[in-house]
């Protein structure tokens, strides 16, 4: 019900000219990456084919490696991006790196984004440069080309882009694997973060476009040789079940035609069986999530909550109301105005009041806790924060669950990976388990931490 109600409202905005309200995939360059280069060299890392599902689990991972959402100019952390229609990569990926929809546009895509207008007063500092999958890896070697690492560990130029095709890659694959999205299982991403650490860059973090996973629901309905997986010419067959007819000056400019008709409900596809697929107008394959990333040294602390829908273990026997598609009236253009795949989770308590213990102010005093502070230098938590950790810890008896502690300091469960390593350091004197990880279980031994940091017991 929610696809149905998606596609139709995108297909009345495509109808009224879709510009209004919205982040579209040929602007993110011109209204995200170029003003962030005034204040830091970016990276402009695009994973084709990354879904809202993918990327909520990968962003877990960034924050574990103290890369975090930051939010710049009253823009918040986490945006929705619409893709170009039919989504498929050809289409959206080509508008994404040169800033328009053109159909007749046959630049190569690092032309296409060398030559994009918003960069034009970048490239005095270095001209923009546009890494696809071939340039990852020198031919007969397996590690990061030294000529990408070097262009993304300077600060000059001010803004590289690289493409990594893994997501898409994987939905040729066979069903019956079920990926992990990890940094360390996606070749080459670890060093290009550590390379983009070095030169203090911003990363924008993005695709061109989502994917839908097959789960054993799909049909072929029609025989496409000229399409795609979820698109098909619009004078081969009318609109069925499942479909939608989809005209307008974006379709026009996308792809050179009057029309075209898109699946919007994940039950349909035009080819073979796969992993997932894309070219609809479902809101998994149209809405694109992106996040402008920072290190921890340059984030802010604001909280970054998840949608409703990735804790789907809290909405077990919830019922929604369902609200039909509102009426609109023939006078006033419509606008897609819902994203419901970021729709905000609902708002939590906050972290409950707890007096602080009274043998911490002498260990925040003491002389082994500002050693082990200045050693960290930039990195070392502050003290606001080893007090809200060590208050946690001490409610729970000096041994808290993993997925209790992260709502006991009121932070995002992806930001506590991050977190707890900080602590680490800073606690565990000459590696001694003054903080310790056990069964997903966080442990403060008070015993060792008064012997440690030479304070009374």
């Amino acid at each position: 019900e929610q696809q149905r109600r998606f596609g139709t409202l995108l297909a009345s905005w495509n109808e009224a000219g879709g510009r209004e309200g919205l982040l579209l995939v040929e602007n993110v360059v011109a209204e995200v990456v170029a003003p962030l280069t005034k204040e830091h060299p970016v990276l402009l890392l695009v994973l084709d084919g990354m879904s809202a599902p993918v990327f909520h689990e990968i962003l877990e991972d960034f924050a574990a490696r103290e890369w975090f959402p930051i939010a710049r100019e009253s823009q918040p952390a986490v945006r929705p991006v619409l893709a170009a229609l039919p989504s498929v990569t050809n289409i959206s990926r080509q508008a994404l790196f040169s800033g328009r929809l053109d159909a007749s546009d046959r630049r190569g895509e690092p032309v296409a984004f060398r030559e994009h207008p918003a960069l034009a007063g970048v490239a005095v500092r270095g001209k923009p440069q546009l890494f696809l999958k071939g340039d990852l890896a020198s031919p007969g070697q397996s590690f990061l080309n030294e000529a990408v690492r070097e262009a993304i560990a300077s600060p000059s130029p001010q803004v590289v882009a690289v493409l990594l095709n893994v997501v898409d890659d994987q939905l040729s694959a066979a069903d019956q694997l079920e990926v992990q999205w990890r940094i360390e299982t996606i070749r080459f991403l670890g060093p290009i973060l550590e390379a983009a650490a070095q030169a203090g860059r911003f990363i924008v973090l993005t695709s061109d476009h989502g994917h839908i996973p097959d789960l054993n629901q799909t049909v072929k309905t029609v025989e496409n040789p000229d399409g795609g997986d979820r698109y098909r010419n619009a004078g081969e067959k009318p609109a069925g079940a499942g479909e939608l007819l989809l005209s307008g000056e974006r379709i026009r400019a996308a792809t050179g035609k009057e029309a075209t008709i898109v699946a919007c409900e994940e039950t349909v596809r035009y080819a073979g069986k796969k992993a997932g697929y894309h070219g609809g107008a479902s809101d998994l394959e149209v809405v694109i999530p992106l996040a402008v990333l920072a290190g921890r040294n340059d984030a802010d602390e604001s909280p970054l909550a998840a949608p409703g829908w990735w804790q789907w273990q809290d909405c077990l026997g919830e019922r929604s109301d369902a609200r039909p598609a509102p009426r609109r009236s023939k006078s006033k253009a419509p606008v897609l105005d819902e994203l419901p795949l970021f729709a905000a989770a609902a708002a939590q308590p906050g972290p409950e009041t707890v007096r602080s213990p009274a043998w911490l102010k002498g260990f925040l005093a003491s002389a082994v806790f500002k050693q082990q502070a200045e050693l960290m230098g930039r990195l070392a938590p502050r003290e606001e924060q080893v007090t809200a950790f060590v208050t946690a810890l001490e409610k729970r008896g000096n041994a808290v669950l993993l997925a209790t502690l992260a709502p006991d300091l009121g932070i995002p469960p992806f930001r506590l990976r991050g977190l707890l390593s900080s602590m680490e350091r800073l606690f565990n004197v000459d590696g001694y388990p003054v903080i310790a990880e056990d069964q997903e279980t966080v442990r403060l031994d008070r015993k060792l931490l008064a012997k440690q940091f030479e304070i009374p017991v």
